[in-house]
């Protein structure tokens, strides 16, 4: 379960992914930054609070070299670990002996040592290319090359051309909130439009729809047509859905 607590709300279908419909993402964020100014934490993922400085927030402007870098916990050092390097093949180790017990021998103490980490050596020969901005197929590797036995806190920010539905299958080892101003850009079934939560222009108050069935008899209505006779391309349109924020939730 998660809850909101800057609205004070539980998204009780919570199981790892969620979708926050707001006109104004980076406003948004402020007002979560602002709330935890005072001391508080915005959110409370299955009992436990969890401050926005725990999320990895992700957007189109994110670059490559921000996801994998050579940090100690980071993604890159995790693949790096992975292969079983062969360091007598990357290193001449009795030549760079060698030199360090000259030099030791100069200082008068055993100063320096070889060290064999894959990681560092990988670091001194590999520079990391910094001018590659993330699409939806390299989220979706990163989302496969950063799983880990602890689930990761990931907010992505303004992407339009991601899936919720490519996203879920990855909702078991990461608690993922997508934050978008045209959430029915990124749905296309029922099921994914529970996921949805809606902020009010006051940035405080948040409405979704937990059930399906809801939804399907608001298109009923609005097309005027059963819900399997109507396209997903009608449906799931900016126009459709602030119709239904407005018939639903604007009493």
């Amino acid at each position: 379960m998660l809850k909101i607590q800057l609205h004070n709300k539980y998204i009780r279908n919570f199981t790892g992914i969620i979708c926050i419909n707001v006109e104004n993402t980076t406003k948004y964020l402020r007002k979560i930054f602002e709330y935890e100014a005072q001391g508080k934490k915005a959110f409370n993922i299955n009992g436990i609070d969890v401050g926005i400085k725990e999320f990895t927030i992700i957007s189109p402007l994110t670059t490559l070299d921000t996801l994998y870098n050579f940090n100690t916990k980071g993604t890159l050092n995790k693949i790096i670990n992975e292969y079983d390097l062969n360091i007598e093949k990357l290193i001449n180790k009795n030549y760079l002996q060698n030199v360090a017990n000259k030099i030791n021998k100069r200082i008068g103490w055993e100063l320096i040592n070889i060290n064999e980490s894959p990681v560092k050596i990988f670091k001194s020969m590999y520079e990391v290319e910094g001018n590659k901005f993330i699409d939806d197929d390299l989220l979706h590797n990163f989302f496969q090359n950063a799983q880990q036995n602890e689930k990761q806190n990931i907010i992505l920010k303004d992407f339009d051309d991601i899936s919720v539905a490519k996203l879920l299958q990855f909702s078991n080892n990461f608690n993922i909130i997508i934050l978008t101003n045209n959430a029915f850009n990124l749905v296309k079934s029922p099921s994914e439009v529970t996921l949805i939560n809606f902020v009010g222009s006051d940035l405080i108050s948040l409405e979704n729809l937990e059930a399906e069935n809801i939804f399907e008899y608001f298109i009923e209505e609005y097309f005027q047509k059963p819900f399997d006779c109507i396209g997903e391309d009608a449906i799931y349109t900016k126009d459709v859905m602030e119709n239904m924020k407005k018939s639903l939730f604007l009493k």
